[in-house]
């Protein structure tokens, strides 16, 4: 899932609740999840929204992956979240004035078996 919840305005509870409504619909998949995006929410100076983004995260199994700086004045805007049992090492790579946020995805689903179909 990404997302992207503009700078220029301010941080509402809307966000906040409609980000939950999209994370119940996504944690009932068993597959690997990752929620992706530029928040734009400052975790290291914005404490209240911090803590309650934290929480969405934390209520649906979610960790911050941790990425350092991705903005190139300081600070994390730009984020990766993925389930608790999904590995991540999330790697920055500059590009503007926002970090490129990469990671490997390491997936063990099953191929599908081919079928050969004889017919004349």
């Amino acid at each position: 899932m990404v997302v992207y919840r503009p700078g220029s305005q301010s941080v509402t509870s809307q966000f906040f609740d409609e980000l939950s409504v999209l994370l119940e619909r996504l944690v009932v998949l068993s597959v690997p999840l990752f929620v992706t995006g530029d928040f734009n929410v400052r975790l290291d100076r914005d404490t209240r929204h911090a803590e309650q983004l934290l929480s969405v995260f934390a209520a649906f199994g979610l960790q911050i992956c941790h990425t350092g700086a991705t903005h190139r004045d300081g600070g994390v805007l730009d984020l990766v979240a993925a389930r608790d049992d999904v590995p991540v090492s999330v790697v920055n790579v500059e590009c503007s004035d926002h970090s490129l946020l990469h990671w490997p995805v390491v997936s063990d689903q099953p191929t599908t078996p081919s079928v050969t179909v004889h017919a004349r």
